[in-house]
């Protein structure tokens, strides 16, 4: 059976308004936390206008936030919780029988979508030209990891997120 196509946009693409519908397949979704971000009037006509061509505003369901979460590792903390909620959306989406496509100029969200086997489109700018995974590294030991941690488990220093090289 032929997957209904559909599109996911994130706060960069509600902001370019009208001209993300010449992009848009299917059926037109962005979440609860994109639709809180908006806080300007122009902004919040643009969400209005794209509502009523037939927008739909959901709630990403938690399981696939974590699904989300532990796909990306490290690089899930490069993202705020609006980002997460569009991809864990598309996640969603596509086990509900759809055929989602991000729309978005997020660089972070298209390397998420990357490493996630999610499609997308960009909005106003051009494509990533590559793909980047995040590990964690100590700042003390200089160790790093695959696994998020909070703190370092040989040494106990303080990590963060840096580029796999």
């Amino acid at each position: 059976m032929a997957r209904v196509k559909c599109s996911v946009i994130d706060t960069s693409a509600l902001l370019a308004g009208e001209q993300i519908l010449n992009l848009v397949a299917g059926h037109l979704f962005t979440t609860e936390q994109v639709k809180k971000e908006v806080k300007s009037m122009e902004c919040t006509l643009k969400l209005e206008f794209l509502e009523s061509k037939g927008l739909v505003v959901l709630k990403a369901k938690q399981n696939y936030l974590k699904k989300v979460k532990e796909a990306l590792g490290p690089a899930s903390g490069k993202l705020s919780t609006a980002d997460l909620s569009v991809l864990a959306l598309a996640l969603q989406l596509r086990e509900e029988g759809y055929e989602p496509t991000v729309l978005t100029d997020d660089y972070a969200i298209r390397n998420s979508c990357n490493l996630l086997g999610l499609k997308w489109k960009p909005v106003r700018y051009r494509g990533i030209l590559k793909t980047v995974k995040y590990v964690i590294r100590c700042k003390s030991c200089l160790r790093l990891f695959e696994e998020n941690y909070a703190k370092c488990p040989v040494c106990g220093g303080e990590v963060e997120v840096v580029r796999k090289r």
